[in-house]
């Protein structure tokens, strides 16, 4: 296998050139490296497209459909470029991994450079996109560039990506491969819902009869207020009237309160408006509704990836508090789950330890953050000191909060 790395990152275009010799191979495939400026990926999307299709693991917010209009509405001032590994042989050329990164620095003083996979505020998952079939060659690739480019950096910053499954099995393995030194920053669940025999039967293990009773109970009395309709936008429909509806129902709620709705600001807005337009056309959204003589008390929008899908929001009407539009809704989410053909899971993207998902969703996903050195001395010496520091920090935390003697 050989190595290359191209540089094509505008305003300018740089090419460098790097060959692995342990593992350099005249007969083999070789792997290529373009590091990109947001204007050139247009004419990588249909391969970026082709690469969504056949990810070792599923992941919507890196998807061209929902990464550009986050890149354009959400971006701001933040450095970002991209990293696509293209696998090269006789057969021709093909995307096998692709990395949005964000070019930054570990801390104010210490010239510590620091590539880590974006993240902004929506974005629940920074898992990045690694053929099925090269996921290893890909990532090592990408890692190899980042090590040993001038363009690189000493860290990898890989932030909610999955603590279990294909990915983290492929990362630990190069990780041994390459020998990196790893820090784990954190590590968490949240609430994963995996279809069983039929919604009923998964509710009944979820809940005690007493809740299912009490559950039923305030949605009658809830159907007693009017005609109690559970709506679906379907393939024909119109999506910018429930666009409409979902940004007025979750800024009449606490987030607008605190200012944090999607309707509070205009790129937000916009960046909701795109997705869930662009994943309509695509059929990859679910998007459900409650309703009471037809005006929705509870919206929420998931979206299809893979064999899977992200339960990304939900808004409910707060004037509804006592009949719990929000977890009548999800009781409705988990029945169209079910009826759903290839679904195989759903993940919450809920924040950890969750009270009202964490109780009707019975499985668990790992999620962890993770800082990986790529092989040079400012990388290797920062992550030797930070268990040191992390010790520290806790030691004075409990110092601080002993009870006088």
């Amino acid at each position: 296998m050989e190595f290359v790395s191209t540089t094509s990152l505008r305003p300018q275009s740089v090419k460098a050139r790097a060959t692995d010799s342990a593992t350099a191979s005249r007969t083999g495939p070789r792997f290529t490296v373009d590091r990109l400026g947001y204007d050139d990926l247009a004419g990588h999307r249909e391969s970026w497209e082709s690469l969504a299709a056949q990810a070792l693991e599923p992941n919507c917010f890196y998807e061209p459909w929902m990464l550009l209009p986050a890149v354009r509405r959400l971006a701001g001032d933040v450095k970002l470029e991209f990293i696509l590994v293209y696998r090269e042989d006789r057969g021709g050329r093909e995307l096998c991994g692709f990395f949005p990164f964000e070019r930054r620095r570990c801390f104010r003083r210490i010239p510590v450079r620091v590539l880590s996979l974006w993240k902004h505020r929506h974005a629940v998952l920074c898992l990045p996109l690694l053929h099925r079939e090269h996921a290893a060659d890909a990532l090592q690739a990408c890692l190899r560039w980042t090590g040993t480019d001038r363009h690189g950096g000493s860290l990898v910053d890989m932030p909610y990506v999955p603590g279990e499954g294909r990915f983290a099995q492929v990362l630990v393995d190069v990780i041994n491969q390459l020998g990196c030194m790893t820090f784990p920053v954190e590590s968490f669940t949240r609430a994963l819902l995996r279809p069983a025999a039929n919604a009923e039967s998964y509710i009944q293990a979820a809940l005690a009869p007493k809740h299912r009773r009490e559950l039923q109970r305030l949605r009658r009395r809830l159907g007693d207020l009017g005609k109690l309709e559970v709506r679906s936008l379907e393939p024909g429909d119109d999506p910018r009237p429930w666009i409409e509806q979902f940004l007025q129902l979750e800024a009449r709620g606490w987030k607008g309160a605190e200012q944090t709705a999607l309707a509070c600001t205009d790129n937000e807005r916009g960046y909701f408006a795109d997705i869930v337009t662009a994943a309509h056309a695509r059929g990859q959204l679910m998007m459900l509704g409650l309703f009471v003589n037809g005006a929705a008390v509870a919206l929420k929008c998931n979206f299809r990836a893979g064999d899977g899908a992200f339960a990304l929001k939900i808004a409910f009407d707060e004037r509804y508090d006592k009949f719990s539009p929000g977890v009548q809704l999800e009781l409705d989410n988990i029945a169209l789950a079910h009826r759903l053909s290839g679904l195989a899971w759903m993940d919450s993207c809920a924040i950890a330890n969750h009270s009202m998902i964490n109780r009707l969703w019975t499985e668990r996903r790992t999620i962890q953050h993770i800082l990986l050195s790529t092989g040079r001395w400012p990388g290797e010496l920062l992550l030797g000191l930070l268990p040191l520091a992390r010790a520290l920090k806790r030691c004075g935390q409990r110092w601080l909060h002993q009870p006088e003697a």
